[in-house]
């Protein structure tokens, strides 16, 4: 909850009494921190909901702690308060926009060619599956307009793939090379 970028979400037996069991789990498994629960947010569908979650914290805090933020999302009287709270408290973490799908594919694929290079070409189905080469069979042309024109791959690594030889050996490489 505390450390990860993405939502974690927790199960409470129908049995128990959900604030009290929501606060002691959370209390259990964040509070070993300065500020373990605080760096938390808890997202609830009321205002009731969010003033029995904050008297859990408090029966179950003991001493005194800092509580994560609780955000009510689902009254109808909501105002600001609610974009406030699930706005991130630092900023220095901001999500990066997402890349263009062709071009992280072609990414994937450089790494994958840097990666293995050799005469077997265990990339080119690779670069197949992330339909950047044609199937079933990849043409020498294909092969070597990906070479000339993708971004991040090793000049060496090309170098070693398409003089790989003898040219009676490796005759697709030689192909490619013209």
């Amino acid at each position: 909850m505390m450390a990860k970028s993405h939502p974690t979400i927790y199960s409470i037996p129908v049995q128990r009494a959900f604030a009290d069991a929501l606060a002691a789990g959370l209390i259990a498994r964040y509070a070993d921190g300065a500020l373990g629960l605080a760096q938390g947010l808890i997202v609830l569908p009321s205002n009731r909901a969010r003033s029995a979650v904050q008297a859990a914290f408090v029966r179950a805090g003991g001493t005194g702690l800092l509580m994560p933020r609780l955000a009510v999302i689902g009254d109808a009287d909501l105002d600001e308060s609610v974009a406030l709270a699930l706005d991130p408290i630092d900023e220095s973490d901001a999500i990066p926009p997402a890349i263009d799908a062709l071009k992280r594919r072609l990414m994937l694929a450089a790494e994958r060619f840097n990666e293995d290079a050799s005469a077997k070409g265990k990339w080119i189905p690779y670069a197949q599956e992330l339909e950047l080469l044609p199937t079933p069979r990849a043409d020498a042309g294909s092969v070597a307009r990906f070479l000339y024109q993708t971004r991040g791959l090793d000049k060496a690594r090309i170098g070693e793939y398409i003089g790989k030889g003898p040219v009676d050996k490796y005759p697709f490489n030689a192909e490619v090379l013209e």
